[in-house]
C-alpha cells in the first residue's frame, strides 16, 4: 500500500518538526575538562525529550492507522502490514529530521567555551524504544476499527448483501405444471 507509505513519510516530517518544537531546550554546564556537565534539570529535560517523541508518536499512528485501516480494510492482512511498516519508517523520519532542526551535538560546540559555559543539548533520544509507539498506536487504532465497524456489512456497493433466506430462491418459483392452461377434462 503506497498510500500508507506515502502517509506515514509525509506525517513522519510533519511529526519531526512538531517534536523539535515541542521540546524544551536543555542547558548543560560545561566542567574543568571541557565536558559537558548533566544536571537534574538537565536530566529531566533529556527524558522530555523521549516523551514529547512518544505523545507526537501515538497520535500520529493513532490518527494515520484509523483513517487508513478504515479506508482499506477491505485487504486487512496488507493494510495491518503497511501501517507497522509506514510507521516505523514515519518515527525514524520524525526522528531524524528533529535532531537536524535542533543544534549540532555537544561535544563540537563544548571546546570552544571556557569553564563554566552554558549550551543547548541537541535535541536526541536516549531510549530508543520510543520509536516503536507509533506503529504499536497505529496498531491498537486497527484494533478499535475492526472492533468498532461491523465487519459483516458489505464494504463496497459492487458485492451486494445475499437476499433474506426464502426470497427468490427455487421454491418459490411456480412449477411447469402450473404455468399456462389446464387441459379440460
Amino acid at each position: 500500500m503506497v498510500e500508507c507509505l506515502l502517509a506515514g513519510l509525509l506525517v513522519g516530517l510533519l511529526a519531526g518538526v512538531a517534536w523539535y518544537l515541542l521540546v524544551p531546550d536543555v542547558t548543560v554546564s560545561v566542567g574543568d575538562d571541557g565536558e559537558p556537565r548533566l544536571g537534574t534539570s538537565a536530566a529531566s529535560g533529556v527524558f522530555a525529550y523521549d516523551a514529547w517523541f512518544m505523545v507526537v508518536g501515538s497520535i500520529s499512528g493513532l490518527v494515520l492507522g484509523a483513517v487508513l485501516f478504515t479506508r482499506h480494510r477491505r485487504y486487512p492482512v496488507v493494510a495491518v502490514v503497511a501501517l507497522a511498516v509506514s510507521g516505523l519508517v514515519g518515527s525514524l523520519l520524525a526522528w531524524r529530521v528533529g535532531v537536524i532542526l535542533g543544534p549540532e551535538p555537544v561535544e563540537a560546540r563544548a571546546t570552544a567555551l571556557d569553564n563554566g559555559g552554558k549550551l543547548t543539548l541537541d535535541v536526541g533520544l536516549e531510549a530508543y524504544g520510543v520509536l516503536l509507539a507509533w506503529p504499536i498506536a497505529a496498531l491498537v487504532a486497527v484494533l478499535a476499527v475492526s472492533a468498532w465497524l461491523d465487519d459483516r456489512a458489505p464494504v463496497s456497493p459492487r458485492h451486494p448483501p445475499p437476499p433474506p433466506p426464502g426470497v427468490g430462491t427455487v421454491a418459490d418459483e411456480p412449477a411447469p405444471s402450473d404455468v399456462g392452461p389446464r387441459p379440460v377434462s
